[in-house]
């Protein structure tokens, strides 16, 4: 849970210093309306949303592996508890001692 608390963190990191940075450039003219929409409409835009789909997917694929873990994990239990209990002998019930009261 902290790993994770770790990874959100510095998503939101560098997020924060991109955005700085963004709004330091907007601020001081460097990037002006035709720049933006040269951006957004050009190869930059499908590199960040292609970086963007590659994180989905490598979350979605982490997700899916954990999943899968501990799946496999509790079906090798079950299959552990099975063949021990198989080899369980239990005696018939007609055999079974019962106690006798002296007294």
């Amino acid at each position: 849970m902290i790993e994770r608390l770790g990874a959100v963190a510095a998503v939101a990191v560098v997020c924060g210093a991109l955005a700085g940075v963004v709004i330091g450039l907007v601020t001081r003219g460097v990037v002006d309306e035709s720049f933006v929409r040269d951006f957004w409409t050009g190869p930059p835009a499908a590199g960040i949303f292609a970086l963007i789909g590659a994180g989905l997917a490598y979350g979605a694929a982490t997700v899916a592996a954990r999943v899968s873990r501990r799946s496999a994990e509790r079906q090798e239990w079950w299959d552990r508890a099975k063949w021990a209990l198989s080899g369980v002998h239990l005696p018939e019930v007609d055999t079974i001692p019962t106690r006798v009261d002296d007294g």
